[in-house]
């Protein structure tokens, strides 16, 4: 029998339906509402792991296509046939990363992919540009260590989901061609609409700071600290911050393009210092 566990703050479950770092997925789908015990409402209470659960990162996105049906699908008009002339003209230009060969590619026929929602750090992190699209586009051209951590680690995420192809506007879009620039950026909201997810980096909170990565995804990354205590044989523990709250104060939310990105998406699966959380369109 497990032992009962109380937690010392209210947490909002207003606008998550899965939080992912749980230990019970299955036993969520209840708790909006807390767990009631006699006439009062109490509140599950966990102990916050220093690593992601990454069972449950596929889980989320595995439920949410098997219950919640179109709502949070894409268009199914879109990526039907390869990428040609008479393909819709706002996906002619999309290439994407191969998270298993290592190279950018052109999005194939009825692929899909996920996109990643961040923001930029100052290290002089490898970007796509007119004189490496090459050896980019080589197998195995992409190197890792070269990459800011939030992208080398949302590859990850991507193959942990069972995907491929992932998309990154620094990688995606030649940095110092205007042309492409401009053609990508106009389309921003049918990368975002159609992606199957969006990866959200929201775990830094300071402006010109080392890119953290997907906190939690890798050792040492999440370091969080919890006060526990026992009353009369019941196990409390100190809840996070508010999940609003905690992405409000990070630097992704401060930017109107990130902000964006959030709004198209139909599906999410965000990154926090704290806590990794998948909502979608139906929550």
């Amino acid at each position: 029998m497990t032992e009962e566990t109380r937690s010392l703050a209210q947490t909002n479950f207003d606008q998550v339906k899965f939080n992912l770092d749980w230990n019970s997925l299955t036993a969520l789908s209840g708790l909006e509402g807390g767990l009631v015990d006699g006439d009062e409402v109490y509140h599950l209470g966990r102990l916050v792991n220093d690593e992601i659960q990454t069972d449950f990162l596929r889980e989320g996105l595995e439920t949410c296509k098997d219950h919640h049906g179109e709502a949070c699908e894409r268009p199914k008009n879109v990526l039907k046939t390869s990428l040609t002339a008479e393909e819709p003209p706002d996906l002619r230009f999309l290439r994407v990363i191969d998270v298993e060969q290592k190279c950018l590619v052109p999005l194939p026929a009825g692929g899909t992919y996920v996109a990643v929602s961040y923001t930029w750090s100052p290290e002089p992190y490898t970007s796509l540009l007119k004189e490496n699209i090459r050896d980019l586009e080589d197998v195995s051209g992409i190197e890792i260590d070269r990459l800011p951590p939030t992208i080398s680690d949302a590859m990850e995420v991507v193959a942990m989901l069972g995907e491929r192809y992932l998309w990154a506007d620094r990688l995606c879009i030649i940095q110092d061609d205007p042309r492409d620039k401009r053609i990508q950026i106009n389309r921003m909201d049918i990368v975002y609409r159609y992606a199957a997810l969006t990866i959200v980096a929201a775990g830094s909170s300071s402006e010109g700071t080392s890119d953290p990565g997907l906190q939690g995804l890798r050792p040492g990354t999440r370091k969080i600290s919890q006060a526990t205590a026992t009353i009369r044989g019941l196990q409390f523990v100190e809840t996070q911050s508010y999940l609003d709250e905690t992405i409000s104060r990070s630097r992704w939310y401060s930017r109107a393009w990130t902000f964006q990105e959030h709004l198209l998406s139909k599906r999410h699966l965000v990154f926090t210092r704290t806590r990794v959380v998948f909502f979608c369109a139906k929550d």
